[in-house]
């Protein structure tokens, strides 16, 4: 557990601005998937793209930054997304919109 606590925790990265501009398209998606959804709720593919976003930030951090860069930024993601599928959703649809 320490070693992969470490992975994730050693890196100049998170003194890097290209770090924390990753970070910044994360919280916009998820903001706009939100916004979209709440805006046009009956256009699914509208408020879905921004979800299907996801993962290039997280690719980039894993290419500029490594495996922690890219660990932070996915764990950033889903953290960012939980209220909107904790408030959001009830019973099985939180599954789906996982």
């Amino acid at each position: 557990m320490r070693r992969a606590l470490a992975l994730v925790t050693h890196g100049d990265y998170l003194n890097d601005w290209r770090f924390w501009a990753v970070q910044f398209i994360v919280v916009s998606l998820a903001f706009a998937h939100d916004f979209l959804e709440r805006v046009f709720p009956n256009l699914i593919d509208l408020h879905t793209a921004p979800m299907s976003l996801f993962w290039a930030p997280v690719v980039y951090a894993a290419w500029v930054f490594g495996f922690g860069g890219a660990i932070l930024t996915a764990s950033f993601a889903v953290v960012m997304n939980l209220p909107h599928i904790i408030f959001a959703y009830s019973g099985g649809d939180r599954l789906w919109e996982t």
